[in-house]
């Protein structure tokens, strides 16, 4: 019978490290010193009570973001519905006035050749008057139109800055719903993560 003997360190075939990315206290332990184990089954679990309520906390601020998202984007929307009518009542201002101008002038032309018979002593004074009177009613009826056209271009104006406030208050609201749903998956991955697998058979 041989006898073979011999000295030194004994090393492994393959050696693999088994570690987490996570930091926690160790909560079980499914696999100990030379069981026989299969990639990617389980070896230890952590605590994962923390990584649990930051999932919560970044779904809960998803949910608020996405509620802020929708406020922002009927906002919007409300605030260029109201520039789209005041716009409207602008050109339907622009048209009166165009309108009244017109009747001025007509007024105007026809109060001129009233005066004229008038000075020849073909046309009655309280005639003469009451056509200057129209022509100056319908002056102040035109000065009216173009004051209500001022305000509304003035409204118009303001609701337009208005709806750049909202499409900017959108735009946070959706780059806060990209950063709540990115913390989501970063809190899923680490959930995930408290598993602790093995990386080879």
């Amino acid at each position: 019978r041989k006898v073979l003997t011999a000295t030194g360190t004994l090393r492994a075939v393959v050696t693999a490290k088994v570690g987490s990315q996570l930091s926690g206290q160790i909560e079980e332990v499914f696999a100990t010193f030379n069981d026989t184990v299969k990639q990617g089954q389980p070896m230890a679990l952590l605590d994962a009570r923390t990584y649990e309520a930051k999932l919560r906390g970044s779904e809960a601020a998803l949910e608020v973001a996405e509620s802020r998202g929708a406020m922002a984007r009927a906002a919007l929307e409300r605030a260029q519905s109201e520039a789209s009518r005041v716009a409207q009542l602008v050109a339907v201002t622009a048209a009166r006035i165009d309108s009244i101008g017109i009747r001025t002038e007509q007024l105007r032309t026809a109060a001129e050749r009233k005066q004229e018979l008038g000075q020849r002593g073909a046309l009655g004074r309280v005639q003469v008057d009451d056509a200057v009177a129209s022509v100056q009613s319908a002056l102040a009826e035109l000065r009216s139109a173009e004051a209500e056209r001022s305000a509304a271009e003035s409204a118009v104006r303001s609701l337009q800055a208005t709806v750049k406030i909202a499409q900017a208050e959108l735009t946070l609201a959706e780059a806060n719903v990209r950063q709540w749903a990115a913390s989501g998956d970063q809190a899923r991955t680490d959930l995930a993560n408290t598993v602790i697998r093995a990386t080879i058979d």
